[in-house]
């Protein structure tokens, strides 16, 4: 029939397949995202966390997801926080989704500033703020994330797909 298939051996587990983050683990990631962004960790408790070697996904919890535990998948949910060298970037669509929520590390940004930091990848702040990942708001819309370092150059770390939307 079509779409039966027949295991002829078995399969090795890859690293970069996601596992369940512990407790522990768990603790850190919710941990990080209310310290730097406000985000209360109650708003996390329907969601189950996955880790990969360069990223953290989420899924929201449901009755038969244990049924799915031993299969060998790709990627699972919503990618929430990319892993870059010893940093954690959360992803767009993190910041689109649980952006509303964040109090603190929220840069408000005037359009032409945001549209300049998509063309050009790189703008100087009027104030200095403190270095790290900031969540940019405009127009009462959540873009994504960049970075700021040395407290005043905002790198942007906008996707493909906001940059475009940017500059269209």
């Amino acid at each position: 029939m079509q779409g039966d298939f027949i295991r002829t051996r078995s399969i090795q587990w890859d690293s970069s397949w996601p596992r369940l983050l512990s407790r522990d683990e768990r603790y850190a990631i919710l941990h990080y995202l209310e310290e730097d962004f406000g985000i209360p960790p109650a708003v996390f408790i329907p969601y189950i966390f996955f880790k990969t070697s360069r990223a953290y996904y989420m899924v929201r919890q449901h009755p038969c997801l244990h049924e799915i535990c031993n299969l060998k998948i790709q990627n699972a949910g919503l990618p929430a926080i990319r892993i870059l060298g010893r940093h954690l970037k959360p992803t767009t669509q993190f910041a689109q989704l649980f952006g509303p929520m964040a109090t603190k590390r929220v840069l408000r940004l005037e359009w032409d500033d945001l549209r300049d930091l998509a063309k050009v990848g790189e703008i100087r702040l009027k104030k200095r703020l403190a270095n790290g990942f900031y969540l940019l708001n405009s127009h009462e819309f959540f873009w994504g994330f960049s970075l700021v370092k040395e407290g005043e150059r905002l790198i942007s770390y906008l996707s493909k797909q906001m940059k475009s939307a940017l500059l269209s």
